[in-house]
């Protein structure tokens, strides 16, 4: 196999191109693309914990603490002790990261499909599945 179509290498290009893409579009934010994910999928949880939260963002303990604590300084997430755990911090949004969440989560689909403006549809689609499924 050709070091070019090595899939690991085509996966890692691939993703250096997507964060680079959204990485742009939250430059008028002030914010790294992995700031902004971890700021929009707080979303689909309910003040998780920092594990919690990572897990669903795919991120190691160290690096989620090291975004949270950045989006902490911003403004834009808070840690709020567990009243069922002492020992347990939970994260949630501050009322600016709420908002500003919301704002970038409208971006979050134009994205997208912008970056994959070179796939059709069916092929969108079937990528998305096979990602799933080597994700699996």
């Amino acid at each position: 196999m050709e070091n070019q179509e090595c899939v690991f290498h085509l996966l890692s290009k691939v993703a250096r191109a997507g964060t680079r893409k959204w990485q742009s579009e939250m430059e008028q934010h002030g914010l790294t693309a992995v700031q902004a994910k971890v700021l929009i999928f707080m979303q689909d949880l309910e003040r998780p914990t920092s594990q919690q939260l990572g897990e669903y963002c795919g991120l190691d303990a160290a690096s989620l603490t090291g975004v949270v604590d950045r989006l902490i300084k911003l403004d834009l997430l808070e840690r709020i002790p567990d009243l069922n755990d002492r020992r347990v911090n939970r994260i949630d949004y501050t009322q600016s990261g709420k908002t500003l969440a919301k704002k970038i989560k409208q971006k979050q689909e134009p994205a997208n499909l912008d970056f994959m403006t070179k796939l059709s549809d069916s092929e969108q689609k079937q990528l998305r599945n096979l990602l799933h499924k080597l994700d699996s």
